[in-house]
Formats: structure tokens, sequence, C-alpha cells
């Protein structure tokens, strides 16, 4: 793993360099920079980005999830709610790394980072969908390492997100038929 990349809370000025790395991990959206910007005043969001030598080569987005965000979570699995039961939930929402960096432990670094952001803003519990795409760009691996449980599986998550976001699957095209593995794990 490369201990050199800084980790570091993003700032305004990363948003283009955040919105290509975006773009080219998750297919192109015309609203990358809208939405950076959001996720930068949201104070209930965390963004952290990795630089190496003036680089940013990895993005991570976490969030205290609220009611409405927790239920589209759990239209992935039935059991979510129930295990939930009354505890406040984190997500770990968006985790991009440069391809050429990936499988080399930046991504499971910024997962921890993440996991620690979410229990400093009182999270119990963190959740997190890995994007089981059948390429390089899964966090699937990255869960398991960080202590997660795999909760449950959707094939049709990802087309409702696209149809609300715009966004293309750069995998499968439209509708996306990539699977969503739902993970979690206690933070405290």
């Amino acid at each position: 793993m490369d201990e050199s990349a800084l980790l570091r809370q993003a700032r305004d000025s990363d948003g283009h360099a955040v919105a290509a790395l975006l773009d080219r991990t998750f297919g192109a959206r015309p609203d990358q920079l809208t939405l950076f910007a959001a996720w930068l005043v949201d104070p209930n969001r965390r963004v952290l980005v990795a630089e190496s030598s003036g680089k940013l080569i990895a993005v991570a987005v976490c969030s205290r999830l609220a009611d409405p965000a927790i239920a589209r979570y759990a239209d992935i699995t039935a059991e979510l709610p129930s295990w939930l039961a009354g505890r406040v939930a984190g997500g770990l929402q968006v985790l991009a790394v440069a391809e050429h960096l990936r499988g080399q432990g930046l991504g499971l670094r910024l997962g921890n980072a993440m996991i620690g952001q979410l229990a400093e803003m009182g999270c119990e519990v963190a959740i997190g969908v890995s994007w089981d795409n059948g390429g390089a760009a899964t966090s699937k691996g990255l869960y398991a390492a960080a202590g997660f449980g795999l909760l449950g599986r959707s094939a049709g998550f990802y087309a409702v997100e696209q149809r609300r976001s715009g966004q293309p699957c750069p995998y499968c095209g439209q509708p996306c038929r990539c699977v969503a593995l739902l993970f979690a794990r206690s933070i405290t």
C-alpha cells in the first residue's frame, strides 16, 4: 500500500479533478461539479481526497444517513431496517481510485478513514453498496477487508439510480443491469 499518498478534506479547487475521476470510474454525469459542490457544504457529509505528487488520485464520500436515504438502501434487502434497529447509520457513498492505483490498498485506507469520519459524526453502523459490474471498479473486496458483512443484493438498484441521475453505466449501458451488493458493519 502506498502510505505516501496524502489524505485530506476536499476543497472547492478539487472540483474538476474529482469530477474527471468520477466520470472515468462511474461514467460521465453532466452535473458532477454541482454534485461535488453540494457535497462540500452538506454538514452531514464528508469528502476526502488522496493526492500524490500534487495530483488527485482518489476520492471518497460518506454521510450520516437520514431515513429517506436508508429507505433507498432498504430496497436491496428487507433485513436492513431490523439490522439498524434504532442505531445511527452512516453510508460510504462514493469511492473512486485512479485506475492505475487500484488493488494497492489506497481504497481500503480511504474506506477506513471514512469509517473514522462516520464515527466522529456519531454513527454507530456503516453501510455501503458495492457496484458488482464485472470490471475492476468494484469495492466488494474492500468491504470484506474492512470487516463489512454482506446483507443483500439487488439487480435493479442501479437501474433506478441511473434513471434518477441520467448517468449511463459505462459497463452495461442503459438500463444498468449491474448488481448492487449491500454491506454493513458496526462502528462502535
